[in-house]
């Protein structure tokens, strides 16, 4: 199987999905600017296994495979700890604080045009703003994200892959390798309470967490791939992480 050009499709990823979500949009982000040396949580859900979702000419072509990755979601826990740190803000591990998935999932929502404390997290919200000290928090939950747009002379088709890992696609002899990250994402500002990982731009930029592997050497056995192959993934999944970090970052005043 050769190995082809690929343009990157990023810029029309965001564009189409901010068109697509315009009769669903959320309320509007709330004017944010933290300062320097502000306490910002990250809590990081997810499992130490690497997936590769690979679509070929013909569906029949078409397979998936998943491969142990033993401490991953630490190195992506690491990963996200070091961009706050980066950003000049002080990173708060709020798993090693006890704060737990449940506590954070949903915990702020949209409702009739405003963004609302979910019924009952309140006591969550004010744990993190006054016990915590914390002016933002950072989650990542692994999940279902889109890996690729398609669009070539017809309706465009989403690529899906179920977590971290390797997207792969080809057709007739040519292909391409995007490692995924995999991951999605909570950008919750507390003193005045929104999520603006459900905001554009933000929103459309963090739909789609790729890294482009040019030169990904394709192994003998395509679906059974090893640890070289795995480890350049890896690394390519961290990097993607670190991209959708700094955009998150920069939503609530990063440089």
């Amino acid at each position: 199987m050769r190995t082809g050009i690929h343009t990157s499709r990023r810029w029309f990823a965001v564009l189409a999905f901010a068109l697509l979500a315009g009769c669903a949009t959320a309320p509007p982000a709330p004017q944010v600017a933290i300062a320097r040396g502000e306490r910002i949580g990250v809590f990081v859900s997810g499992g130490d296994t690497l997936r590769h979702s690979h679509v070929g000419t013909t569906v029949f072509n078409n397979f998936s495979a998943s491969y142990p990755a033993p401490g991953l979601q630490a190195d992506v826990q690491q990963t996200l700890i070091q961009a706050v740190t980066r950003a000049g803000f002080v990173p708060v591990d709020l798993r090693a604080q006890g704060v737990s998935r449940e506590e954070l999932d949903g915990l702020v929502q949209a409702a009739n045009g405003q963004w609302q404390v979910a019924p009952g997290r309140e006591g969550t919200l004010a744990r993190l703003r006054n016990d915590l000290k914390l002016k933002a928090v950072l989650a990542a939950t692994e999940g279902r994200t889109m890996a690729d747009l398609e669009c070539a002379g017809g309706p465009c088709s989403e690529r899906y892959i179920d977590g971290p890992g390797l997207y792969s696609r080809s057709i007739l002899g040519l292909s391409k390798y995007l490692a995924v990250a995999g991951y999605r994402w909570n950008v919750y500002t507390l003193d005045t309470p929104a999520d603006l990982a459900q905001t554009n731009p933000l929103r459309g930029e963090l739909r789609y967490q790729t890294v482009l592997m040019r030169d990904f050497k394709e192994p003998a056995d395509f679906k059974q791939l090893g640890a070289p192959e795995l480890a350049v993934i890896r690394r390519g999944v961290v990097q993607a992480v670190e991209g959708a970090g700094a955009q998150s970052l920069r939503a609530i005043g990063a440089p």
